[in-house]
């Protein structure tokens, strides 16, 4: 943290810097001094050229006082704290404080333990506000938006570590569609971050960034100390941290690089390497320069033969067999997740040109719920099982599911209870609990009995319910309505009500009293 010191007697600014310096030590942190000033004046002018978070003054100076001095620093710096030093425990003095929005308001002689706990209530913020500039800064890089701009000494003091590592993770808990996405509230990186704090330093600092398809985080750590021998530590921390229900996931990671500039080239890099090693059922942690082996198991030209002969004899046992034997041989030869998704929409390129049921907008419907499939299973055993039901419900080849009437009262009870709870956080697993099945089956009720994926039914019906309210109770705040339907962020919920309505909660409120 950055201090400047401002009274016009030297003794107690070297009084008070002793004393600073000395709880730095025994914290066991940086508690900087970065510039001495003997008057406000002179303060204002070392402003922009020290960058201070922090300003100790005194309030008792000549042409401008302490107070004077933090209204000055509030209008043109209002991110640096103001600590006021006074002799005189006056109520008028701290009224003025209070107005200056003065941090804390200490008495000379100045007590070492409230001194103390000052400095640690100063670190707390600082270290807070320097996550978020930080945190911003680095969406900034990624996106592009702030190339060579690590020479700004601004930036630099924001990232003063000696290198950087970056991990991405799968993320386990993605679901295919994420055009319309989820609340934001439920993904939550502060306990992540909480719990990864524990195996690094005080001073050195990691970033979770979710990417936009929300099938990945990346992880970025500042470091100081870049001893190999620690990495696996944290590659293992970082693994259980990012587990959900007990399902791992997968991580690919870079070596330690110093320069930030690097990460967008690395984060590409990294997308394409993640991309090909995710294994179903099997979670990994893989070096971003390990070479990539593509997996011997294939769907052949062999397999494909035997597919259009199976299908032309409508040799329903042949095809569950051949398909069973297809998923068992990935398994065995850890077939990567993206391998699996093109071999499958090549088997139902084949149904459909054998059975000619399916129009193009159907293929697609199908090549979108395959998608879905691999990203929501979490065995090759729960894939092949919702594949193959897939094929039967949408070709018709093993004839009617004589379960199909449980299937729908299943749906029913659990449109019933997303209706009840719609206010709530509704994830797959939120249902999977509480009605004891797959989350592939559930997607699976979803695509068969409302054409949508449970992300599209979800929002699409949480805005609905928005929609109703809105007109119902012209009155109700946008802030209530998007908290009933489940949304604690309301600039969020503006987001995804536009998205699909095609107008936001504003101008449809216009609409209806146009209509009115």
């Amino acid at each position: 943290m950055r201090i400047m010191l401002v009274d016009d007697d030297p003794f107690s600014i070297d009084k008070l810097k002793a004393r600073i310096l000395q709880l730095s030590e025994q914290l066991g942190t940086v508690f900087e001094i970065v510039s001495e000033c003997y008057s406000g004046q002179s303060a204002m002018e070392q402003m922009p050229l020290v960058n201070p978070d922090t300003v100790f003054t005194d309030i008792q100076m000549s042409a401008m006082n302490g107070i004077e001095l933090a209204k000055a620093i509030q209008v043109r710096w209002p991110s640096v704290r103001v600590v006021v030093i006074s002799a005189y425990p006056t109520f008028e003095y701290a009224r003025e404080a209070m107005k200056a929005n003065v941090m804390e308001y200490l008495l000379k002689p100045v007590d070492t333990a409230a001194l103390r706990d000052v400095l640690l209530k100063l670190l707390d913020v600082n270290r807070n506000q320097s996550y978020d500039r930080s945190k911003e800064l680095l969406r900034a890089i990624l996106s592009g938006d702030l190339e060579g701009a690590m020479e700004n000494t601004a930036v630099q003091a924001l990232f003063p570590f000696e290198g950087y590592r970056m991990l991405l993770i799968q993320n386990v808990e993605a679901l295919y569609d994420v055009r319309l996405l989820m609340p934001r509230s439920e993904f939550d990186s502060e306990p992540l971050r909480r719990q990864l704090s524990e195996h690094i330093e005080r001073r050195e600092q990691c970033w979770f960034l979710p990417s936009d398809d929300r099938k990945s985080i990346l992880l970025i750590f500042g470091l100081f100390d870049l001893h190999p021998g620690r990495f696996p530590q944290l590659l293992q921390a970082a693994q259980q941290a990012c587990a959900r229900d007990g399902v791992l996931p997968t991580i690919v990671y870079s070596g330690s690089f110093a320069s930030l500039e690097e990460i967008r080239s690395l984060h590409k890099r990294l997308y394409v390497a993640l991309s090909e090693r995710i294994v179903i059922g099997k979670p990994r942690m893989v070096a971003l320069e390990a070479e990539f082996a593509e997996p011997s198991a294939q769907f052949s030209a062999t397999d494909e033969k035997r597919f259009a002969q199976l299908l032309q004899k409508r040799d329903v046992p042949g095809l569950k067999s051949l398909i069973a034997g297809l998923f068992d041989n990935w398994e065995r030869h850890d077939c990567t997740s993206m391998i699996a998704e093109i071999h499958l929409k090549r088997i139902v390129h084949l149904f459909e040109q054998q059975y000619r049921t399916s129009s193009v907008s159907q293929y697609k419907t199908l090549e979108t719920r395959i998608e879905e499939l691999v990203d929501t299973c979490r065995t090759f055993g729960e894939l092949e099982e919702a594949f193959y039901a897939m094929l039967a419900s949408a070709f018709q080849f093993a004839g009617g599911d004589a379960r199909d009437g449980d299937a729908r009262q299943l749906f029913d009870k659990i449109e019933m209870y997303i209706s009840s709870n719609i206010g709530q956080p509704l994830s797959l697993q939120t249902l999977t609990d509480q009605f004891h099945v797959s989350r592939t089956v559930i997607c699976t009720l979803f695509r068969d009995y409302s054409n949508k994926s449970y992300v599209e039914y979800l929002t699409s019906l949480r805005m609905k319910i928005a929609q109703d309210l809105m007109r119902d109770y012209p009155k109700m705040l946008n802030k209530e309505i998007a908290e009933v339907v489940g949304y604690t962020d309301q600039n969020y919920f503006s987001h995804v009500f536009k998205t699909v309505t095609d107008m936001s909660p504003t101008r449809y409120r216009e609409s209806l009293s146009r209509a009115r």
